[in-house]
């Protein structure tokens, strides 16, 4: 077998032909204008592949005339010379490199050459695509949900033709740097890289690669609480819910920029903020458990003073409950945006439209869709109180989490109102453990007068005790 780099030249029969005996001058001229002009012109660069006298030729995606062929073969060192120099022998390796890896295996044809090389596909052939997709299909409907998210995001990063043999390290990185400057946040692009590890690790299982999966992600901390400590900040302080709350409660009364909405515009983000208040105070709850509530009988047995609902993100790994109060502020929020209490019926159903009865990809959709708009609509909610943040959903679980560790309530009580597992650290990846006034107090104390800060704690303890208890230290 042999492989060469040859620069192809066509030439019309009409001017390989000798000249003929009395030929008319102007045949003459034809034939010399013809071998001139193909001189001149462009044609492709291949590599040709012979095996028992027979021959293909791969194109080198170059295009050059005869004299540009022949400089980049002689030895000049000129930068433009070079690159080409270089592009050509990228391709030639890339050649070579099938060819012998397709003759180490016993399996060279001209067809199974073509068909690795071009990342053709027979039938049955497993890519990493359709692993991919495979792997999401094997999984529930939120998680596959992601899985294709990922896949997308990575064939719009990456393209349509990666091959299994293409993924290292250095291709891993790319990606990584890829989503980054594209804008994706850090746990997006966490979540993106973990599902690509997984279908990597089944590639592996397989035996469709041989690399080592840890390796391609050693040292990139895409996988566990570090992957969510960027977002524990985002949540709001009890003064600012309070603030939200009282813009609710009144109704945007007395605020410039509300009265100066649409009547419509006005109903739309007062949901949204109630829909936020809402999550907040039920717990933290997400936006597909407040779809799915409903007024069921445990909600009726206990006075219509608390609600019960199962997580829909683990509820087919657990049944755990959670059970939540209706609070004043919620039932004000109920008064106003819930449907009417019937047995069995969804309290905010109205929420996913006229859909009906769905399936959990379709709900899932749904919700994404309703996530957005409220997202968007708190925008101008944020910019009517005066916030310089703009909260979304997923604010609520965190702010839940934050504000109450802050207030001194018991962590087990946090985790089991947030539907985490006993035992679990998962409910840290929440909470942001000490205000902005917390941490001024203690780092305070680093420089503080001894005699003063003890001064301060005796202050402190004596707002606790009664006059008669205060008497009473004294004659001791």
């Amino acid at each position: 077998m042999m492989l060469d780099t040859r620069h192809r030249r066509f030439v019309p029969s009409v001017a390989k032909a000798e000249k003929l005996k009395d030929e008319p001058a102007v045949i003459t001229k034809a034939r010399k204008s013809i071998l001139k002009n193909a001189k001149s012109e462009s044609l492709p660069v291949v590599v040709r592949i012979t095996k028992e006298r027979k021959s293909i030729y791969i194109k080198a995606d170059v295009d050059m005339t005869e004299k540009e062929f022949e400089v980049v073969c002689s030895k000049s060192s000129a930068q433009k010379v070079v690159t080409m120099k270089n592009k050509l022998q990228k391709t030639f390796d890339l050649i070579k490199t099938t060819v012998h890896n397709l003759v180490d295996a016993d399996s060279f044809t001209f067809d199974e050459f073509k068909r690795k090389f071009y990342n053709l596909k027979r039938p049955d052939e497993i890519n990493l695509y359709k692993l991919w997709r495979n792997v999401a299909d094997n999984k529930s409907a939120g998680t596959k949900s992601s899985y294709m998210d990922a896949y997308k995001r990575f064939a719009k990063d990456m393209g349509g033709k990666v091959r299994f043999e293409d993924i290292g390290r250095t291709f891993v990185s790319d990606w990584q740097k890829k989503m980054e400057d594209n804008g994706l946040s850090k746990t997006t692009a966490n979540i993106y890289l973990r599902a690509f590890r997984v279908v990597l690790n089944e590639a592996a299982s397989q035996e469709l690669i041989k690399t080592d999966t840890k390796a391609l992600f050693k040292k990139m901390a895409i996988g566990g609480k570090n992957s969510y400590n960027s977002r524990k900040h985002e949540y709001l302080d009890v003064p600012t819910w309070r603030k939200l709350w009282a813009f609710y409660e009144a109704e945007g009364e007395g605020n410039e920029i509300y009265q100066s909405w649409r009547s419509d515009y006005k109903r739309d983000r007062m949901n949204a903020l109630g829909m936020m208040l809402f999550m907040y105070l039920a717990d933290g709850m997400n936006l597909r458990d407040v779809i799915n509530l409903r007024y069921d009988d445990f909600y009726f047995s206990h006075n219509r003073e608390q609600f019960r609902f199962v997580r829909q993100k683990v509820a087919k790994r657990t049944d755990a409950e959670v059970v939540f109060p209706v609070l004043p502020q919620m039932r004000t929020i109920l008064n106003r945006q819930a449907l009417p209490e019937e047995r069995g019926g969804l309290v905010f159903g109205y929420l996913l439209g006229k859909a009906g009865k769905i399936d959990d990809e379709e709900e899932r959709r749904l919700t994404a869709l309703c996530n957005s708009v409220i997202r968007e609509r708190m925008k101008s909610v944020a910019k009517a109180v005066g916030l310089d943040v703009e909260p979304t959903p997923t604010w609520c679980r965190h702010s839940f989490a934050s504000n109450l560790i802050q207030c001194g309530v018991p962590k087990d009580y946090i985790s089991q109102s947030m539907g985490h597992s006993s035992g679990t650290t998962i409910t840290d990846n929440y909470i942001d453990r000490y205000s902005y006034a917390q941490m001024v107090d203690y780092n305070s104390r680093l420089l503080a007068d001894p005699q003063a800060r003890s001064m301060e704690q005796l202050k402190e303890l004596l707002k606790g005790l009664t006059l008669e208890e205060i008497m009473t230290l004294k004659n001791q």
